[in-house]
């Protein structure tokens, strides 16, 4: 493992990890090991990866993490983080953002967002 795990663990180790959005070109290449960024991180500490099986631009990646953050800062207490990622995916795809569907959670995605 190249990516060191106090990068990505908080130093008191209390709670769960991070979760890691990899917004990227291809970052979730399973059969490419130098590739992988979503292994890297999930044996690193974090408790939730988001990889991309495909190119992304940049402005749709960017759109996506704020309509993320957004549902989760407004509607995001005691709901599993999967359900907020499919609504918001939903709501995307509605509005013509086919990279959507390239778009994988890896990890404990159905933990409940806390306060």
């Amino acid at each position: 493992m190249q990516l060191s795990p106090d990068f990505v663990q908080p130093p008191n180790l209390a709670g769960p990890g991070p979760v890691v959005l990899l917004l990227g070109c291809s970052t979730a290449l399973a059969d490419v090991p130098f590739l992988n960024f979503v292994r890297e991180f999930k044996e690193a500490g974090a408790a939730i990866v988001l990889g991309t099986l495909a190119t992304v631009h940049g402005t749709l990646a960017t759109r996506f993490a704020r309509s993320l953050l957004a549902k989760i800062k407004t509607k995001g207490t005691g709901r599993a983080f999967d359900e907020i990622l499919l609504e918001v995916k939903r709501e995307m795809l509605a509005d013509g953002d086919p990279f959507l569907l390239s778009l994988a959670a890896y990890g404990h995605s159905s933990w409940r967002i806390q306060a």
